[in-house]
C-alpha cells in the first residue's frame, strides 16, 4: 500500500532534483554561448587564496525567531605551478546548513584575456553541502586567476537562488 504523505515528499524532492538539473544545463549553455568571457581583471595580485561568503536570511529582510541564515563559503586560489606542464587552481563551496544543490563553472584566465586558457571551462556540482576541486591547464605565463560562477540553490528563505561570480587572487606564472 502506498503512503500519500511518502509519495508528495518523493514527488517534491523528485521535482527539486529535475529543476536543479535543468538549471546547471541552462547555464552551462549560456556560459558556453558567452565564452565565459573575463570582463576586466579585479583580482588582487599576489599569493594565497580569496574567501567569500554567499549568506541568505531565512525568511528575507524579516528573519525568523531560531532559523539561523544559511552561510555558504567560497574559496578561490591564486594559480600555482603544477608540474612542468600544468596551472592550478583550487576551489570549493561549503555550507553550513543543507541546501537543495551547489553548482557552477571555473575556467584559468590570464590578463584581459576574454578567452580562459584551454578555451574551456570546468562545470561542478557539489552536492547538498558542498566540496573542493581544482581546475588544471596547459601552463601559460603572464598573470593568471581564476573566475568562478556559483549558483547556490536553498531550500528556505529569500532569495531561493543566489547566482554570483567570484575573481580568485592574480599570479604572475613563468613557464
Amino acid at each position: 500500500m502506498w503512503s500519500a504523505k511518502g509519495e508528495g515528499t518523493d514527488r517534491k524532492r523528485s521535482r527539486t532534483a529535475k529543476l536543479f538539473r535543468q538549471l546547471a544545463i541552462l547555464l552551462g549553455a549560456l556560459l558556453a554561448m558567452a565564452g565565459l568571457s573575463a570582463g576586466p581583471a579585479s583580482a588582487s595580485t599576489g599569493r594565497g587564496a580569496a574567501t567569500y561568503s554567499i549568506s541568505q536570511a531565512p525568511n528575507g529582510d524579516r528573519g525568523a525567531a531560531g532559523v539561523a541564515a544559511t552561510t555558504c563559503t567560497v574559496g578561490l586560489s591564486a594559480p600555482v605551478r603544477a608540474g612542468a606542464a600544468e596551472v592550478a587552481v583550487d576551489y570549493s563551496v561549503r555550507c553550513d546548513q543543507e541546501v537543495l544543490g551547489i553548482a557552477g563553472f571555473i575556467a584559468i584566465f590570464r590578463g584581459n584575456e576574454a578567452v580562459p586558457l584551454g578555451a574551456t571551462v570546468d562545470q561542478f556540482n557539489f552536492g547538498l553541502l558542498g566540496g573542493g576541486e581544482q581546475i588544471k591547464r596547459p601552463c601559460a605565463s603572464g598573470v593568471l586567476y581564476g573566475k568562478m560562477r556559483v549558483v547556490v540553490n536553498f531550500k528556505t528563505g529569500e532569495p531561493k537562488t543566489i547566482d554570483r561570480t567570484f575573481f580568485g587572487p592574480a599570479a604572475n606564472i613563468a613557464c
